[in-house]
């Protein structure tokens, strides 16, 4: 029995403590080496956050620029935020995160990924500002 506790800890510092040098070395040359493959997926994130921020607000939703993937969206009266998250799902087929998952402060919004293409955000923004029409109660 201890011979296989050993060749599990053997295994658990090799995999979860102490990484191997290649790692190290990939690590380095990704840090150091050239960074326009960074530039490059920096700027398709900004095109991303742009528009979904735009079409948003043009719907009527006050939503501040992002510093992240993720957009927060103020949902509207005093619904809870998986009420709402799932009459988004449910009448506009647009799937958000409940705010609450993320702690108090995240109730009263929704969170949405901005990692899709700009086409599906495009598609999202359309079925919620038909959304927002719908429901006329938006903010």
């Amino acid at each position: 029995m201890s011979d296989v506790v050993a060749a599990i800890n053997l295994l658990q510092e090799h995999y979860y403590v102490s990484l191997p040098p290649f790692i190290h070395r990939a690590a380095v040359a990704a840090l150091t080496g050239p960074q326009d493959c960074v530039d490059e997926l920096t700027a398709v994130y900004e095109r991303r956050r742009d528009l979904f921020v735009v079409g948003v607000r043009d719907a009527g939703w006050p939503v501040d620029v992002p510093r992240s993937i993720f957009a927060w969206l103020p949902i509207p009266g005093h619904q809870k935020s998986a009420e709402f998250a799932d009459d988004l799902l449910t009448r506009a087929r647009v799937a958000v995160a409940h705010g609450h998952w993320f702690g108090e402060h995240g109730e009263g919004y929704v969170r949405v990924s901005l990692l899709a293409p700009e086409e599906r955000l495009r598609e999202a923004v359309a079925r919620l500002a038909a959304f927002s029409r719908s429901t006329g109660d938006l903010l």
